[in-house]
């Protein structure tokens, strides 16, 4: 009985030590990204970092793209040599069509709804400072932010955070699934603090949402992929026009 506790104490410790590292090359992939990004904005198109923060420029969406075409292959390498891929993290093609769209949309909605709400209920009764919106004054920037955000942004971000490190958390807490959702949420939500308080809580409630909307459609990525653009690309529009 001895030998099995500590059996089962030292594959605890291989579990957390290969989580240390997979989390570990889960941050130097994100890290390139954003590097690769700024990068290009600085070096090529001379773009100073005060203008980047106002977005109002087409090259500065489009460099974004550069985020998740240095950040995905790295975490696929890592995963190939693992024996793992994207599809068992659920990039595949879903079952059947109709409950992927009905999923989809409620996903759309949902994150569009935290975002309203948290502006209108919470952040401007209590007088917290919002972030304005992405300062876009043509439609040539338009374009190219709806690009990213349909093809680039809510691909990158589940496969990053629900795809990749939502499953290794999953393996630390020992297949439950609830406090992976929660950390995972937790994690999204502190990397948006350059949008400041109000926008760390709702992306974390929208990590919330979209973990469990991803558990609930049997793990498919594509669910919370599609619907994350699509709220995005909402949310860019509605505050187009109404600057």
């Amino acid at each position: 009985m001895l030998y099995y506790y500590a059996a089962i104490e030292y594959v605890g410790t291989l579990a957390r030590v290969y989580l240390v590292r997979e989390l570990i090359v889960w941050f130097l992939a994100i890290a390139g990204g954003v590097v690769a990004e700024n990068l290009a904005l600085s070096r090529v198109f001379h773009i100073a970092t005060y203008l980047v923060s106002f977005e109002g420029l087409p090259q500065i969406w489009l460099c974004r793209f550069l985020e998740p075409l240095v950040t995905i292959p790295i975490l696929t390498v890592w995963l190939r040599r693992h024996g793992e891929g994207w599809h068992e993290l659920g990039l595949r093609k879903p079952t059947a069509w109709r409950p992927f769209a009905t999923q989809v949309a409620f996903t759309a909605v949902g994150l569009v709804a935290v975002v309203f709400l948290g502006i209108a209920g919470f952040w401007k009764p209590f007088h917290f400072r919002i972030t304005p919106p992405p300062d876009i004054q043509d439609k040539t920037t338009l374009a190219a932010a709806l690009a990213f955000m349909l093809l680039g942004t809510g691909l990158n971000q589940e496969l990053v955070f629900r795809g990749f490190l939502l499953n290794r958390l999953v393996k630390a807490f020992r297949g439950k699934w609830h406090p992976a959702i929660v950390t995972t949420a937790v994690v999204f939500g502190l990397l948006h603090f350059a949008v400041g308080i109000p926008g760390v809580i709702d992306a974390a409630v929208a990590g919330l949402l979209l973990g469990a909307i991803y558990l609930r459609a049997e793990k498919n990525l594509w669910v919370v992929a599609v619907g994350h653009s699509i709220a995005n690309a909402i949310l860019l529009v509605y505050a187009y026009w109404t600057r």
